[in-house]
């Protein structure tokens, strides 16, 4: 799907790498608490810091083989479930909400506008969980599903 993708934008396909990281999808699965989160991030730096020196070499990653049921995932489970369950709907802030505006800041979509001092969400999300995961007050939660769950968000492992 990549390569398809690149050749349709005119990119060069130059591979692709996977890289064990921390659960985040607070919204559905069990997340690690900061400690756990931490470890694995370590765990994960130099074959993150590899990657990152073949991709500014212009080197190719190594294009690793893609399992059947990956394949499947990929291209029949990820759609529908983006049109069944990825909507802005179920955002909400809470009380301990400050108005910092860091969530505002975080949308990759620019989703995220600010009404009354508190955050208010727009139709286009990709549930990135940026918005969650960031909230220095952990104000921000999703339906009942982030209610209690542990929430990090990697903050300084690659800034040069």
């Amino acid at each position: 799907m990549l390569l398809k993708l690149c050749n349709k934008k005119r990119f060069d396909f130059m591979g692709f790498s996977t890289v064990i990281m921390p659960e985040n999808y607070i919204a559905m699965f069990e997340v690690p608490d900061k400690v756990q989160a931490s470890s694995i991030i370590k765990k994960a730096l130099p074959q993150i810091l590899a990657i990152g020196e073949r991709i500014k070499q212009r080197q190719f990653l190594h294009v690793e083989k893609v399992s059947i049921y990956s394949r499947f995932i990929s291209r029949f489970i990820n759609p529908l479930f983006y049109i069944t369950s990825v909507s802005a709907k179920g955002f909400y802030v809470t009380n301990a909400c400050v108005g910092c505006k860091k969530c505002v800041d975080l949308c990759p979509l620019n989703n995220i506008k600010m009404e009354g001092n508190k955050p208010s969400w727009s139709g286009n999300c990709t549930h990135c969980m940026a918005c969650i995961c960031a909230c220095p007050k952990e104000a921000i939660e999703y339906k009942n599903k982030s209610k209690g769950k542990p929430r990090y968000y990697n903050t300084g492992y690659l800034q040069s």
